[in-house]
């Protein structure tokens, strides 16, 4: 999850982070996020990139998928869709 500075700057930064993900980027609010395979060994060069990019972060973090997320990656959807 990357929150540029400038919301103006949520593409550019949409644009860089698809360089580092496993999938596309989705833009909600003032966050960026992306699925990653390479976790933590990917921001040194995610950010260096965003700088480069000259989008500003006031915010940066990785989180770990849930089990909701592993299953709609699997099934492509959510378990509450499957109950229906």
């Amino acid at each position: 999850m990357v929150v540029p500075a400038d919301l103006a700057d949520a593409a550019t930064a949409a644009t860089v982070l698809r360089g580092h993900g496993s999938g596309p980027p989705v833009i909600d609010d003032d966050t960026v996020t992306i699925p990653m395979a390479g976790g933590h060994g990917e921001l040194p060069a995610l950010l260096r990139d965003l700088d480069g990019a000259g989008v500003h972060v006031t915010d940066l973090a990785l989180r770990r998928p849930s089990l909701d997320d592993a299953f709609l990656a699997l099934t492509g959807r959510t378990q509450a869709e499957t109950a229906r």
